[in-house]
């Protein structure tokens, strides 16, 4: 009885160790070695993980705006208030051979830049002149939205943490090249009447149509905080509006898997 137990556990271990062998998986495992009496036995999980040659990739990112620059206080806008959104998809390839950790990666993106202004003013145009209207009552907000279309592009180092997968440390150097597809306001408040109302206006306000700049980003696994700085101007000149560029931070979900 007990030579068949054992003939039955070592049959098990046997084809247990030769499905994990076969699957080669790359990451969450590591050699294993279990011993008992004069049992012994090894599980073979896997290779060392290797940076794929190609794969692809979305990424989310949410943030805080704010305008760097000599700025009025017409303009001043809350940034912690102020939101950005952006979601891309994206292709990488490994640099170097297959120990590398080194990658290039180029995407498409859309992204939203939500300005909130701090003053009860809308952003308009008189006379190809940008200013801010007063509306002469309390508003609940008044934002400024820019929506744009985006090639990005980095370099990024992806390394690898204690149990043999890319969950540790990834740095992104990058930047990205654009062009502003919509611009509107939008004013929120209250009627006379007490009851909520909605205002938004789309036009030509004026703004830089090829957008550029410069991204970083630093996190672990899927996670990063990431910082963008566009190097043009957000207005174009003559138009009565202040020279400002654009700062996001954020986080960045980056699922690379």
């Amino acid at each position: 009885m007990m030579r068949t137990a054992v003939c039955f556990l070592l049959l098990t271990v046997g084809v247990c160790a030769g499905q994990v062998a076969a699957q080669k998986v790359p990451a969450d495992t590591v050699w294993k070695k279990h011993s008992k009496d004069s049992l012994s036995y090894e599980l073979y999980a896997g290779e060392a993980f290797r940076i794929p040659a190609q794969e692809f990739y979305m990424t989310f990112e949410v943030g805080a705006t704010s305008w760097t620059g000599a700025l009025p206080a017409d303009f001043a806008i809350k940034p912690f208030n102020s939101g950005f959104y952006a979601l891309a998809w994206h292709s990488r390839w490994r640099l170097g051979g297959e120990d590398s950790h080194h990658m290039f990666s180029l995407g498409v993106e859309a992204a939203w830049y939500n300005h909130v202004f701090e003053k009860d003013s809308r952003l308009e145009v008189q006379n190809e002149t940008l200013t801010m209207q007063p509306l002469g009552l309390p508003l609940k907000r008044s934002k400024f939205t820019m929506f744009q279309g985006s090639l990005p592009f980095s370099y990024q180092w992806h390394g690898i943490d204690s149990d043999n997968n890319r969950r540790g440390w990834t740095v992104v150097l990058g930047g990205f090249v654009g062009y502003g597809l919509a611009d509107y306001t939008k004013v929120v408040y209250e009627d006379a009447n007490g009851y909520k109302r909605k205002e938004k206006r789309t036009g030509e306000y004026f703004t830089e149509p090829f957008r550029y700049g410069v991204t970083a980003a630093l996190g672990k696994g899927d996670w990063l905080l990431f910082a963008r700085y566009h190097l043009q101007p957000v207005f174009e000149a003559n138009h009565g509006a202040p020279e400002v560029q654009t700062l996001v931070l954020g986080l960045r979900l980056q699922a690379q898997r």
